[in-house]
């Protein structure tokens, strides 16, 4: 996928503005300047969520009803979309497709772009959340059709908990039977993204010339034993009236150079960080959905050596690549065959 040109209407210091990117961007400028908000609108127009927040009405800007994002993309390397995402001070939002309306869901199996942000340390190091988020993802990546098992997974935790804080115990179990191999095909289609991000991160380490490698642990469990765990947890779960079993808490390990992420220095982290999104994007270009990668300060806590190394990495990346930076991250290969954009604050 290609992003072509990107409009912004009244998203947060953006009034309206149109951008246009070629195979590759680096977009630099001091802080406040508008580079994360550019890269959030991104997310938000090819993804339907921002990574900033929560609540999509912090993205109007001041003294604006609403905000409209456009973005033109190429997919496949042929096809041309339109996608817009619109929301007002009401909550009242529309995402399109060439003028058609779209749940969020078929956004993402319309879309295909890696993104790889500073917070990504947290996703190394961080909460098992971050990491179940990212095997999602990859996983949506490998088969699309895991939006939907994720979907139905979501809405089963939705009407269970609703039900247990009901106090109620009819249907629980009905509700538990229909869940067994939802949280099967999870946790399988984790188990096998992750063993398959872990490849990738391998050729990534090698093409970068560091002895780095990850290993990322799971639970899989087969049907019985997940009948069981569910019937376990039951009386607790009344008690509490609260969902206390399922790949939503799922404890997802990930180990970094033969150590646990959390004892290695933090540049080795970052560089850790950003070589999962390029396993990632590898990923999604081996299931046949060649990716736009896009990246915000993901030089921030890289020492030289590994920002030189990033910079490599990207400059051979076969994919459209749009990355910002407070400054230029080195006079290497990769400023050589980037257009510049420089934003003022």
């Amino acid at each position: 996928m290609r992003l072509e040109h990107l409009e912004l209407t009244n998203f947060r210091k953006f009034n309206n503005i149109k951008f246009s990117f070629p195979e590759r961007t680096l977009i630099v400028g001091p802080n406040g300047a508008g580079k994360t908000t550019l890269v959030e609108a991104c997310a938000v127009v090819l993804g339907g969520r921002s990574f900033r927040t929560t609540d999509l009405r912090e993205c109007i800007g001041e003294g604006g009803g609403h905000f409209f994002v456009r973005a033109e993309v190429t997919l496949g390397g042929l096809e041309r979309s339109v996608f817009t995402n619109g929301l007002d001070r009401k909550g009242q939002k529309k995402l399109t497709r060439d003028g058609q309306s779209l749940p969020r869901r078929s956004l993402l199996s319309s879309t295909s772009f890696v993104l790889c942000t500073y917070e990504d340390i947290e996703m190394v190091s961080g909460s098992p959340k971050k990491r179940r988020d990212f095997l999602d993802r990859a996983a949506m990546g490998r088969d699309r059709r895991y939006i939907d098992t994720i979907t139905r997974y979501l809405r089963y935790l939705k009407q269970k908990t609703a039900l247990l804080k009901s106090g109620k115990k009819s249907g629980l179990a009905y509700l538990n039977e229909a869940a067994v191999p939802l949280i099967v095909v999870i946790r399988h289609s984790r188990q096998e993204a992750a063993a398959r991000i872990a490849a990738h991160f391998a050729a990534v380490a090698r093409q970068a010339g560091l002895g780095l490698s990850v290993a990322i642990e799971s639970p899989d469990e087969g049907e019985g034993e997940v009948r069981r765990r569910l019937r376990e947890r039951t009386e607790k779960e009344i008690e509490r009236r609260l969902p206390l079993y399922g790949p939503h808490l799922d404890d997802v390990r990930m180990v970094l150079t033969g150590r646990v992420a959390k004892t290695s220095s933090s540049g080795e982290v970052a560089f850790g960080a950003f070589c999962l999104r390029l396993a990632e994007t590898l990923l999604l270009a081996e299931a046949g959905w060649p990716p736009l990668f896009i990246g915000d300060e993901i030089f921030s806590f890289m020492d030289r050596d590994r920002r030189e190394r990033a910079g490599e990495l990207l400059a051979a990346l076969p994919f459209q690549t749009i990355v910002t930076s407070l400054r230029p991250p080195g006079e290497g290969k990769v400023l050589k065959e980037c257009s510049l954009i420089s934003l003022e604050k």
